[in-house]
Order: C-alpha cells, then sequence, then structure tokens
C-alpha cells in the first residue's frame, strides 16, 4: 500500500507543478501548489472517511427493497 501512495506522489508533484507552471508562468506558485495540495488532498480525505464512518447506515435486505427505498426518497 505504502509503495502505490509513494508512487502516485512521484507522479502528482511534478504533474501539478508542471500544469501550474504553464497555467501562471510562475515557477515559486508552482512548486507552492504542488507541495500544498496533496497535503489538502490529504485532510480531505481523512475528514471524507470520517464522515463515511460516523454516516447513519440503512440496511437493505435486498436489491428490489433496495431500490424501493430510493425511489421513496
Amino acid at each position: 500500500m505504502m509503495n502505490k501512495a509513494l508512487s502516485v506522489g512521484v507522479i502528482h508533484f511534478p504533474l501539478v507543478f508542471a500544469i501550474t507552471w504553464i497555467l501562471t508562468a510562475d515557477p515559486v506558485l508552482a512548486g507552492l501548489l504542488a507541495l500544498v495540495e496533496p497535503m489538502v488532498t490529504l485532510f480531505a480525505y481523512h475528514l471524507h472517511g470520517r464522515l463515511q464512518r460516523e454516516a447513519p447506515r440503512t440496511h437493505c435486505p435486498g436489491p428490489q427493497s433496495c431500490m424501493r427505498m430510493r425511489q421513496s426518497h
């Protein structure tokens, strides 16, 4: 799992840097954004996971009853 995260980071940083540099023509801003954006994304994923764990769950005994529940809302 850690290898995948590292490889995503290795690909992500230069990609964000290049896109930001192309759009802004500012390498300092591009570097800053390439460093800050993954931290914000990690925090958002963490918050999203917590909200999903704490959300009330509805139980659907079968596919047909789940469809009826979705259609009634």
